[in-house]
């Protein structure tokens, strides 16, 4: 036998020798997908993909069914069925590898913060990947420090943004999310990237704090003693003396006219000398 051949069959049997085996799972045929009923199953077998949609298994790849397409809820690996399972935008966002789409009839499915797995789209203001993003309409937010200051939204200046007003509102974090979410131009995340915004709300602030406050503090404090001043005069006292007594006069002030003066004088004592005492009281009283 010659060397050459000799080689050869040394070759092949040490390639039977230590290639990988072929799992039972590899040879199925892509065309036996059809006869899973479930998205387990389903994604258990290689080359197969599930459909939540449509409820069916066909072959294909995380990127979607080898022929067709599946509208909502692409699941190609086993932890992707697990997405199905959640009916709430809170729950869903917790776990890895799923988000939720508030326009699909099954919301949580499959995805990243790019948008859905396979190929199905979602606006991307309807696209929610962490929890904070659930109910948050970005797009209702109109400038860019009103925009940033909401968590989960960040702002796409236009290309002539000076003010922080020329652009859009959307959802995102350190970039846009969702599959249709893309910024060309400027990008920012945090309110103190924002054009002239912080100098504008510094204005603000100053006027309210130098201008406005002061203004409201001094009618506030007008006000108590106006007050004060109207109560002291509602009844205020006087004394004087006459004959070595002491009087008290009381003057009573009514806040609109017509006002009244109330006086109450000390009595002045007399006795005639033909008078007969009154009481047992040799004065005479005389007001």
């Amino acid at each position: 036998m010659k060397t050459g051949v000799v080689r050869t069959i040394l070759a092949v049997a040490l390639l039977s020798l230590f290639a990988s085996p072929v799992s039972a799972a590899d040879e199925v045929d892509a065309s036996t997908c059809g006869q899973n009923t479930d998205c387990s199953s389903c994604v258990g077998m290689a080359g197969c993909g599930w459909c939540e949609y449509t409820s069916t298994c066909s072959s294909g790849s995380s990127s979607g069914p080898t022929s067709g397409s599946c509208g909502e809820g692409w699941a190609y690996y086993s932890s992707d069925c697990n997405c199905f399972n959640h009916y709430s935008c809170s729950t869903c966002t917790e776990y890895s590898g799923c988000a939720w789409c508030s326009t699909f009839s099954t919301s949580c499915v499959p995805g990243t913060s790019s948008g859905p797995q396979g190929t199905a789209t979602c606006d991307n203001d309807d696209w929610n990947t962490e929890y904070y993003q659930c109910d948050i309409s970005c797009s209702y937010y109109y400038g860019c420090a009103s925009c940033t200051a909401q968590l989960g939204c960040g702002w796409c200046s236009e290309f002539d943004d000076d003010d922080g007003s020329d652009g859009s509102c959307m959802k995102g974090s350190s970039m846009p999310t969702g599959s249709d979410a893309s910024c060309s131009t400027d990008w920012k995340q945090y309110i103190t990237s924002c054009p002239n915004d912080i100098i504008g709300m510094s204005i603000v602030v100053f006027v309210f704090v130098v201008i406005i406050l002061p203004v409201f503090i001094l009618i506030v404090i007008a006000s108590s003693v106006s007050v004060a001043v109207r109560r002291a005069r509602v009844r205020r006292m006087s004394y004087g003396v006459i004959g070595g007594n002491t009087y008290a006069t009381t003057t009573t002030t009514f806040a609109s006219q017509p006002q009244a003066t109330y006086g109450s004088a000390q009595p002045q004592y007399y006795a005639p000398p033909a008078a007969q005492p009154a009481n047992g009281n040799p004065y005479q009283a005389k007001y």
